[in-house]
């Protein structure tokens, strides 16, 4: 059994995260589009691939003597721009956020009770509705004290 009650929900960090990830999903499409141009997954894939290729150790040297000066440069800016926030598994089959991954930032952004603040919630709750229903000229009775206890009013006839 769940017993999380949301707390608070900060849909405007939700929204603005989201959107974040959405301005990045081109640039996610690009770089696999890269990465099956050269036959490789990631770009520690390639430079290896093009280190043993040349026997160089600068990959950049090593792309550049293959051709592949510029798909590596780009690769590495995309890099830059996505800074690991998104990847290929996080988009589904239509370069949309998966359900996984818009999940993930709405928990992120969740405040759940904790079991404490539940138990005090609930008995509050509970005063709060036995006080609401009594009749208003009984609750003008109590009020509350200078000690900020619940105390009946130095008027009150029921004293």
């Amino acid at each position: 059994m769940n017993t999380k009650q949301v707390k608070k929900l900060n849909q405007h960090l939700i929204n603005v995260e989201l959107h974040e990830l959405e301005k990045l999903i081109p640039f996610v499409t690009e770089t696999t589009k890269i990465f099956k141009e050269l036959g490789t997954a990631t770009i520690q894939d390639f430079e290896l691939k093009v280190n043993k290729a040349t026997k160089f150790n600068n990959p950049t040297m090593a792309a550049s003597a293959l051709g592949f000066e510029t798909q590596y440069k780009r690769l590495l800016e995309l890099e830059n721009l996505i800074g690991g926030k998104l990847t290929q598994a996080d988009l589904n089959a239509n370069n949309q956020l998966t359900n996984n991954l818009i999940s993930k930032v709405k928990e992120e952004h969740t405040v759940y009770f904790t079991p404490g603040e539940l138990k005090v919630k609930n008995d509050l709750d509970k005063v709060i509705k036995i006080y609401n229903s009594l009749d208003h000229q009984y609750r003008q009775q109590i009020g509350f004290n200078l000690k900020n206890e619940l105390a009946y009013t130095l008027f009150s006839d029921l004293r």
